[in-house]
């Protein structure tokens, strides 16, 4: 999806970021069906992968739930894209019954952000290359983004080895985003006598990365 904005639209980006720890699932989460009876959207959005996750499947949603395996898992989206699509009156209403969800919440006072994915490659030219020209290997995928706030205070450096979500919007009306995991590695904050105090945290990306435009 290609996507032009003016440059005045910029002032609908936004910045949305998890703390620790994981809150266990009390009541399950009713997903949403997307309309092609194979991907779902859960209520929350952000899921520890560290504890048990269970997905189930009913006829009606409201009883004979089952638990499935048959799927993938968007743990930073709270996303379920099943392998095949559902069977309505068999199976076509989903639910998260148990697992632990992370809350975000707006990181205040933030006015810039950006945002660098990239796959390193690997220099992998053999002899006779056509064209003379050298022959690259896609290898791993990853984020680093940075975050600019008026806002100084410890919310990050309390998460420093910690996993923190991300919701870097680029038209929050609209629910245009990026979103993903990512560690906080130098919050770091300047200060000058005829200036506001500013703070920037830099964040490397953990597991998938996501362009959300819905």
């Amino acid at each position: 999806m290609t996507l032009s904005y003016p440059i005045a639209a910029v002032i609908g980006g936004d910045v949305y970021a998890t703390g620790s720890p994981s809150i266990p699932l009390v009541s399950a989460d009713s997903c949403t069906d997307s309309g092609d009876h194979t991907t779902y959207q859960a209520v929350h959005e952000f899921w520890d992968w560290t504890q048990t996750l269970t997905v189930q499947n009913s006829p009606n949603g409201s009883s004979s739930w089952v638990t499935v395996t048959d799927y993938i898992f968007q743990w930073a989206t709270g996303k379920i894209v099943f392998n095949t699509p559902r069977v309505v009156g068999t199976n076509n209403f989903t639910r998260v019954s148990a697992g632990n969800y992370f809350t975000a919440t707006q990181y205040g006072n933030s006015y810039m952000w950006t945002n660098t994915v990239e796959c390193k490659v690997e220099d992998t030219t053999t002899f006779q290359s056509p064209g003379g020209w050298q022959l690259n290997t896609g290898l791993i995928k990853s984020a680093k983004a940075e975050i600019d706030t008026y806002q100084a205070d410890n919310r990050m450096f309390a998460e420093l080895g910690n996993m923190v979500g991300l919701k870097l919007y680029i038209d929050k009306p609209n629910n245009i985003r990026w979103q993903f995991f990512a560690t906080p590695l130098k919050p770091s904050m300047a200060a000058k006598v005829s200036k506001v105090i500013t703070q920037k945290i830099t964040f490397e990306s953990v597991h998938d990365v996501y362009f959300v435009t819905s």
